[in-house]
């Protein structure tokens, strides 16, 4: 039987749109982590491949704790839809620019940590515009239901989202980040059917 919640559908939209976005952000995360240590190998010691891996989690961590306040005031104060529609349009391009160059082979330390950085700033504000989405789309009575299953739609994305970037990572480099920009795609596009 489908939960009383995924029967609405700008909920319904909304759920299809928070788990395909966690998938793409999860498997971009761990893709540019493992990308940007091969590339290191290259022309560094181990040690050093260790610390670009070390910085690149940090690039991507810093505009998240930074902007927190900031992303949470914005979701507040603006049309959630219209921010969450905003933010999916940036991470499409990072997933874009990073398929580009990649299957280019013009993929570089300095396009992943510039990239990096432009994915903590739209997982700034995704994440608070995202989840203060979902009150907005049920009634009050199954709203505990909804809010249920946009947590195990995140949890879900959390787990398949690296393991389907690992696997496609190793079939060819570029396949993630292809996968990643159909996602964010398919993503806007719900969220564009949410009234």
């Amino acid at each position: 039987m489908i939960p009383a919640p995924l029967r609405i559908p700008d909920y319904r939209a909304f759920w299809l749109s928070r788990l395909a976005t966690t998938i793409a952000q999860m498997a971009m995360v761990i893709v540019i982590g493992w990308q940007v240590y091969d590339i290191a190998r290259e022309t560094m010691s181990i040690r050093e491949a260790a610390f670009q891996l070390g910085l690149i989690g940090l690039v991507q961590f810093l505009p998240l704790f930074i902007l927190t306040p900031v992303s949470g005031w914005t979701a507040d104060r603006l049309d959630r839809r219209h921010v969450a529609r905003a933010v999916l349009g940036l991470e499409l391009l990072c997933a874009l620019i990073l398929f580009w160059a990649t299957w280019s082979g013009s993929i570089s330390l300095p396009i992943l940590f510039s990239v990096a950085a432009l994915l903590g700033i739209a997982r700034a504000f995704a994440g608070p515009a995202l989840g203060a989405l979902a009150p907005n789309l049920v009634p009050r009575e199954i709203l505990p239901n909804a809010i249920a299953l946009s947590s195990a739609a995140w949890q879900s994305g959390a787990i398949a989202g690296p393991a389907i970037g690992g696997i496609l990572y190793d079939v060819t480099a570029h396949f993630p980040y292809a996968l990643s920009a159909v996602l964010f795609a398919f993503s806007t596009a719900c969220l564009f059917t949410i009234g």
